[in-house]
């Protein structure tokens, strides 16, 4: 499994270096307006793209058999297909009544390509989740590399016709990671032929009503999540405007950007490899080697970024975009409590087959974020206080999912003490935020920065042997 990791890994770090190098280059040829006209429609677009198959593409690597893996695929991509006509003629319906986008700021032609992106993104899924079910992660990860090559290449060129143009660079690298996916013999080690059997529609129809708890239930948990991820954007567009939200926007792709893509190769990998595990105790022993060395690799990796993350910022950008370095620190407890549960959650619930649970986590998972934000609002209008209160309601959310999680992978004696061990190192991280952010980065110099890093030094120093006995037995797997 470790090597499976290190070869997509290896992919998605450069592939995600190529991002965030292109960040700073894109913001030189966009506006913080421009782009922030852009997150709006980005953001609905990754509301609706995960859920265009009704998430039957996350039950393809379930398929094991050949017949199994094909039915499932086909399965996604006509629901992707079916889902993605009914939504644009409802849309162009609904807007002939009643206009429902702002014609000064957007075109007919954006919201094409807006509905052309999220149809390509389900394809890009289903084919993403057959290559996890083959265990071909080599082209995934090469998928990723080309397509955030094509990605941040035609930003840079089609930046003369603006927002269409960041949309259309969107479109194009969507394309480029199908075309790598669907013609993958380059990259595999191993060919992985299939035969010609034909899947009748009957199959087809016969496996949407085996998982149709994916659609019932995944489905609006899945859309409940996204829709409260985006609730810090959409406030700081409604509140403070386009230029705010491109600011919060592109700080967002710096920090959780990096960390989504650690999130998907962990999940893939994790995904691909406990869904073969038959005997529940082995499953356990797996998850729980890899819940403790995640854990125990956290706190150094939220402080080292902490202390890089603020000069770096403010070396790539250029002035017009300084003052979004006010939402680095957030971004990052975000990222660094969801790298602690969400790689491994998400490939429990699926193998377990229990969607309730992921209804049940994203429900709370809203309610909370909601009234973090609106209580942060009451206590001042400023755009910190409801940030902090979204942080907060979501790091509270995760400390329930993982309580899940660890009784899925620990044992009883191991469940509290691992639970509130894990509480603990979330608290320090959100207070060392809430201190960070509220004190200004310019409180701090370098003797405070020395500080921090002697104490990673040391901490890394304490927990080495146990880091280097759970990677070894990682290896073995």
């Amino acid at each position: 499994m470790i090597e499976n990791l290190i070869k997509l890994l290896g992919f998605n770090i450069i592939a995600n270096l190529i991002l965030i190098i292109g960040l700073p280059l894109v913001s030189n040829f966009y506006t913080p307006q421009v782009y922030g006209s852009f997150a709006v429609l980005a953001s609905l677009i990754s509301v609706v793209s995960p859920i265009i198959c009704l998430r039957y593409d996350l039950a393809i690597p379930l398929g094991r058999t050949e017949k199994g893996l094909k039915t499932l695929f086909y399965l996604s991509l006509l629901s992707c297909i079916m889902l993605s006509l009914i939504a644009l003629v409802i849309f162009f319906i609904l807007d002939y009544f009643f206009p429902i986008y702002d014609e000064n700021i957007y075109s007919a032609t954006d919201i094409i390509f807006v509905f052309l992106i999220i149809l390509l993104n389900g394809f890009l899924s289903s084919y993403s989740f057959l290559k996890v079910g083959e265990g071909n992660f080599t082209s995934i990860g090469a998928s990723k590399f080309f397509g955030s090559s094509f990605l941040v290449s035609l930003q840079v060129i089609l930046s003369k016709i603006g927002l269409l143009g960041l949309l259309m660079a969107q479109l194009f690298s969507a394309a480029v990671q199908i075309l790598i996916l669907h013609y993958d013999k380059i990259f595999r080690k191993e060919k992985i032929s299939y035969s010609n059997e034909k899947i009748s529609f009957s199959a087809i129809k016969s496996t949407a009503s085996e998982y149709i708890e994916y659609p019932k239930i995944s489905t609006p948990a899945q859309l409940m999540n996204l829709l409260c991820s985006f609730l810090p954007l959409w406030y700081i567009t409604s509140v403070f405007g386009l230029e705010w939200a491109g600011l919060y926007a592109i700080t967002s792709k710096l920090i959780l950007g990096p960390f989504d893509i650690l999130n998907k190769t962990l999940y893939d990998i994790l995904y691909g490899r406990l869904s073969k595990i038959i005997d529940s105790n082995e499953r356990s022993r797996v998850s729980f080697l890899v819940l403790k060395f995640i854990r125990r690799m956290v706190l150094p990796i939220f402080l080292t970024i902490l202390i890089f993350v603020f000069p770096l910022y403010r070396v790539l950008f250029n002035e017009e975009w300084l003052d979004g370095e006010i939402f680095l620190a957030i971004h990052l407890a975000v990222a660094c409590s969801g790298l602690m549960v969400l790689p491994l959650s998400g490939p429990l619930i699926q193998i377990f087959r229990v969607q309730s649970m992921s209804f049940k986590f994203q429900t709370i998972l809203f309610i909370l974020r909601f009234l973090g934000l609106y209580c942060g609002y009451l206590i001042d209008s400023n755009i910190l206080y409801p940030l902090f209160g979204y942080a907060l309601g979501t790091l509270v959310s995760h400390m329930y999912l993982s309580f899940w999680v660890y009784r899925k992978s620990a044992s009883k004696n191991e469940l509290i003490r691992n639970f509130l061990e894990y509480s603990l190192l979330l608290s320090v991280i959100f207070f060392i935020t809430w201190f960070w952010t509220s004190s200004g980065y310019e409180t701090y110099n370098n003797v405070f920065s020395i500080l921090i890093f002697i104490f990673i030094a040391m901490y890394l120093i304490r927990i080495k042997d146990e880091i280097i006995f759970t990677y070894n037995q990682l290896k073995l797997l």
